[in-house]
């Protein structure tokens, strides 16, 4: 069997160079089937004796010929690649040992290569069905995935083998993802039990010491226990930082990383999560060398790498400053707020995005009472993957926007195809969580901040309409919606498909109840119960005044009836969209338009690109009905759709039956999902000075020349009408000679300069 390739091709050779470094952490072996010959050595690692350990695991590779020996001397002393190496021979040697099979998959697991390492222990367990040693590594690279279906596999495995100490450690970190220390405890104390003199016991208090924080400990006496067994061991503050960061706090999180560094200068891991989590931060100038540092001990730490990578593109982002008035508490307030975007960016999301923030700010700052202590830091990025790498280290993620604090990161509207999102709203949202996570400093669950930020999505936000997809009114109809208590989970830990956004959804409806039974000073109260380290069954009994089982009761009650014609009708109204979709692929166009209006008799709300109300709008223009359209297009807006096209040709209508200020209504809520469109800002200054807005055209006029059209002498001829509506006759002026020394010929900024010029003379 050939050795699997550990590395990405373009940095082997790096790799090679960096071989005789400790690279990978070396993970404990509680199987119970460790060769002997290795324990001594085990021993002096545990606990701290870096030399001893290392000069011990060197003999071992020159005093065997056993592969599999030699592979894990390899590995203990930090030179994964041969490890590698050495466990494909030792496959060869052994092919019937599932336990070689098994420490290899677990070689893959500490170089974050998660489906090889499953691949290796699946092979494991061709051999040997009941190995629990590889069931246990599979539910561990399955852990490391943020799958949900790990837990049920855990209690498979304890009650065939209780005293699996790995398995306990997975399951007890299961319970502290979701706040669940009195859980977690018990799993904890059985592991420690079964360690004994055998194992090492600073996995079990680093786990421990992250019981104590979530509690509020953050100096927690395991901490010290932990070092006094290895004074070296900085997994236990990288340990620490994950719950910090799960949890929101990434200033602690920082603190931890920091200390870890300290007590280890060679755990990589740390090096790496110290960087990223100070670019949360905004510490980016400080975050950079201990990336680079990590990377030279460790190239195989892809979010290492793709950070670096990020960082060298920021030359070509503007850091843009300004200062934000408002009012709230009782006076005037000023936000200070920093912008970084791509520098061909900058003309048609700058002046939006502080827009949004004006009309959001106020809104947030007295809902939520908390005034911003720090500036807000936004970063917009064109590229998605950049964006991904920026927020959770990998590309491919299907997030739009993500929030560290006061700084948050999202999506520009260039980076995915046109209309497949409203940057608005995804802005809107984002920026809730500012609010929202710092009000309770950093400590609200995760289920309530998202809640609030969906919240504000449908009721303060550019679209200002509840948006539901069809398959969570699937999951209401299976009841498949978390109590509240563990609504968390179905985001850190989801167990079926889409379980993510039916708990965003679920969490935003969550806010909505709230608000309409007790008011938005109860959204407000709550987040001051998180701040004071309450739990969600308390923060709701404290605050609500209500026990948890009869709160999911009422609000069940309160769902069912606020949906009550579709949930009632939802089967009929899932087969109508499929009959929708045969009838328009056979062009049968009346009978689309049929059931399409069936479809919208029973829910109007869906605006989705497949929704009855795209196939509606399609089948009339396919059936030259203009009034139909026209019609249809005017509801679809009513509910808030946003398919530029669709808009774009709303506007159209609009304006050729003469009501421009309807097709600027349409126009002006396109730039919160095109504004990327040259000709939606030709259109718009064109229509504000039909409309006699000439400060407005001026603006759109400015960001069309700024994104280098083609046609400028228009723009600044746009620009010479624009200024002398406003009777600034000195700036048309020269706004119609720059038209003219582009296009010398051009014959109606010829007139406009005439006018002027006679003007000025009589």
């Amino acid at each position: 069997m050939r050795a699997r390739q550990l590395l990405h091709p373009a940095l082997l050779a790096v790799a090679s160079c960096l071989a005789s470094q400790d690279t990978a952490a070396y993970t404990v072996d509680y199987s119970g089937e460790r060769d002997a010959r290795l324990q001594p050595c085990d021993q002096m690692l545990w606990s701290g004796q870096d030399s001893a350990a290392r000069e011990c695991f060197s003999n071992l590779v020159f005093a065997t010929t056993e592969a599999a020996l030699q592979a894990e001397a390899s590995w203990a002393l930090g030179d994964v690649r041969r490890a590698n190496t050495l466990f494909a021979t030792a496959v060869t040697q052994q092919p019937d040992h599932p336990g070689i099979k098994t420490r290899w998959g677990y070689l893959y697991l500490e170089t974050f290569q998660d489906q090889d390492a499953i691949e290796l222990f699946g092979e494991a367990l061709q051999i040997d069905a009941d190995y629990q040693p590889a069931r246990v590594g599979v539910a561990a690279a399955i852990t490391s995935q943020f799958r949900g279906e790990v837990q049920d596999e855990i209690y498979d495995i304890l009650e065939d083998n209780t005293d699996n100490i790995r398995a306990l450690l997975i399951l007890a970190k299961l319970m502290l993802e979701k706040r669940d220390v009195d859980g977690a405890r018990p799993y904890l104390d059985e592991a420690l039990e079964l360690a004994g003199d055998r194992y090492p016991p600073t996995e079990i208090q680093a786990m421990y010491a992250a019981a104590d924080y979530l509690e509020g400990q953050v100096v927690s006496p395991w901490i010290e226990r932990a070092l006094t067994y290895n004074p070296s061991y900085g997994d236990l503050f990288v340990n620490l930082a994950y719950f910090a960061e799960l949890t929101f706090q990434y200033r602690q999180a920082v603190a931890f990383l920091e200390r870890g560094v300290e007590v280890d200068p060679r755990n990589w891991v740390a090096r790496s999560a110290l960087g990223i989590n100070l670019t949360r931060i905004n510490r980016i100038n400080e975050a950079k060398p201990h990336l680079e540092a990590s990377y030279a001990g460790d190239p195989f730490n892809i979010e290492t790498v793709n950070m670096l990578r990020l960082m060298d593109t920021f030359g070509d982002y503007l850091l843009l400053e300004d200062r934000i008035e408002y009012e709230a508490g009782g006076g005037t307030r000023f936000a200070e707020v920093q912008l970084r975007l791509r520098r061909d960016e900058v003309p048609f999301l700058e002046n939006y995005t502080l827009n949004l923030l004006r009309r959001a700010i106020p809104i947030y700052a007295q809902r939520y009472e908390f005034i911003p202590e720090e500036p807000i830091i936004i970063e917009i990025y064109p590229n998605h993957d950049d964006f991904a790498v920026r927020t959770v280290g990998t590309p491919g993620v299907g997030l739009l926007g993500v929030a560290f604090g006061y700084m948050f990161a999202m999506d520009s509207p260039t980076g995915r195809a046109s209309g497949d999102f409203h940057w608005g709203t995804v802005l809107w949202h984002e920026l809730a969580h500012v609010f929202t996570l710092e009000a309770s400093s950093n400590r609200t669950s995760r289920w309530f901040s998202e809640g609030l930020s969906v919240f504000e999505e449908w009721h303060s936000g550019p679209i200002g309409s509840v948006k539901i997809p069809p398959y969570v009114f699937q999951a209401i109809k299976d009841n498949r919606l978390l109590p509240v208590a563990d609504l968390d989970s179905g985001f850190i830990r989801p167990t079926y498909e889409n379980q993510i956004m039916v708990s965003y959804m679920q969490a935003g409806l969550v806010c909505s109840y709230i608000a309409e039974r007790w008011g938005d000073a109860a959204l407000a109260a709550m987040l001051r119960a998180y701040r004071s380290q309450l739990p969600t069954d308390e923060v709701i009994e404290t605050v609500l005044d209500i026990r948890p089982a009869t709160f999911d009761r009422d609000f069940d009650t309160w769902l069912t009836s606020r949906f009550a014609t579709l949930l009632t009708n939802f089967d009929r109204w899932m087969s109508l969209q499929q009959s929708i979709g045969s009838a328009a692929g056979e062009g049968n166009w009346p009978a689309v338009l049929d059931l399409t209006q069936a479809s919208l008799d029973i829910y109007r709300a869906d605006t989705e690109p497949r929704s009855a109300w795209a196939a509606r709008i399609y089948a009339l223009q396919q059936t030259s009905d203009e009034a139909g359209e026209y019609e249809a297009l005017q509801g679809y807006f009513a509910e808030d759709g946003y398919a530029p096209d669709l808009l774009t040709r709303l506007a159209e209508l609009h304006q050729q039956r003469g009501d421009v200020a309807a097709a600027q209504q349409v126009r002006e809520a396109l730039r919160y999902v095109a504004p990327h469109q040259q000709e939606l800002h030709r259109d718009l200054a064109q229509a504000y000075l039909d409309l006699g807005q000439a400060r407005a055209a001026l603006e759109e006029w400015q960001i069309l020349l700024a994104m280098d059209p083609h046609d400028k002498a228009s723009v600044y001829l746009g620009l010479a009408r624009a200024h002398l509506q406003l009777n600034e006759r000195e700036a048309a002026r020269r706004q119609v000679l720059q038209a003219l020394e582009i296009a010398p010929f051009f014959r109606e900024a010829q007139q406009l300069l005439f006018q002027l010029t006679q003007t000025d003379n009589s």
